[in-house]
């Protein structure tokens, strides 16, 4: 029996030993998503950091399901318009920290834009971009330190109702609710991921990475508690606060987005009536991806308005 035992540990330690983990085998299938990592007060965050450290600095920030891949094809014309470019993945996405006991309230999203600042040693005021959820991430940086913002640029921006698939409403459900994140959470992710796009056709560069995070435990948990416990659906009150300060805004906004209808841009403006909006034809709720050209033709014109 113990030359048997020794036989199986034998053959079988060293696959245990080598078995990579979900967010090992994400960087080893997508070597070109991994950047820079730093220790902040709540976890680890992933970044990436480019461009003159004496330029303006724009901090880009994406949305509830993420993760930073939604810039791929804008960050070098950010560099050739004169910006120092940081980007991020939220906690929960990409390849910074899942947390073990996060509410991922707006409070938690704060708290991460401002340690990876101080941690880049960046004190002067800056430029933040937002698409979808983070254009409420970045509005509401802006509110509570005005000083150091510069501009915002909102791209298909969330905050406004949307209609929720019949399985997310029921995570809440004692009980029930764990077991259909469980068992469901993924592909309902996944479903309401494809109609961010025209035809539900995502780009496969994009799609690929985006449906490889979502195996990293605590990933799905940390999109569904963002739309629980954060207003990915209620900041209207708040844009319309942001709307009373002296801080120039754009926006970007896909004409075919389902997500957060294009509509929405008239009550947006309304209550930002300083705010300048560019559409994008045959582009749905990440137009900086899917249409790139017209986007960043769109990110020249805004930002040098601004400058």
């Amino acid at each position: 029996m113990k030359l048997l035992l020794a036989l199986v540990l034998v053959i079988f330690t060293p696959v245990l030993i080598a078995t990579p983990t979900p967010l090992e085998r994400l960087a080893a299938n997508f070597p070109a998503q991994v950047h820079q990592k730093v220790e902040t007060s709540q976890g680890v965050v992933h970044y990436q950091d480019v461009g003159d450290h004496s330029a303006p600095v724009i901090l880009l920030v994406h949305g509830v399901s993420g993760p930073q891949v939604v810039w791929d094809h804008n960050v070098e014309t950010l560099l050739k318009l004169g910006f120092r470019v940081v980007r991020f993945d939220l906690f929960g996405r990409g390849f910074s920290d899942r947390l073990a006991k996060s509410d991922y309230a707006l409070k938690v999203y704060h708290r991460q834009i401002a340690d990876l600042l101080e941690a880049l040693e960046i004190t002067q005021p800056i430029y933040l971009m937002g698409s979808s959820f983070g254009c409420v991430l970045v509005s509401d940086f802006a509110l509570r330190q005005p000083e150091k913002v510069r501009g915002l640029i909102l791209i298909g921006p969330a905050g406004f109702p949307i209609q929720v698939p019949f399985l997310a409403r029921l995570r809440d459900v004692p009980l029930l609710g764990s077991a259909l994140t469980s068992l469901f959470g993924t592909r309902t992710i996944l479903a309401q991921n494809r109609k961010y796009f025209v035809d539900e056709n995502p780009p496969r560069e994009f799609w690929n990475y985006f449906t490889n995070q979502l195996a990293i435990p605590g990933s799905k948990e940390a999109m569904l508690l963002t739309m629980k416990n954060s207003p990915v659906q209620n900041f209207i009150s708040s844009y319309a606060a942001l709307g009373k300060r002296n801080i120039k805004v754009g926006v970007i906004w896909g004409k075919q987005d389902v997500t957060f209808a294009y509509e929405n841009y008239k009550t947006l403006l309304g209550v930002i009536p300083h705010a300048k909006l560019i559409s994008i034809e045959s582009a749905g709720h990440i137009p900086q991806f899917e249409r790139p050209t017209e986007s960043n033709h769109a990110l020249g014109e805004l930002l040098g308005g601004m400058k």
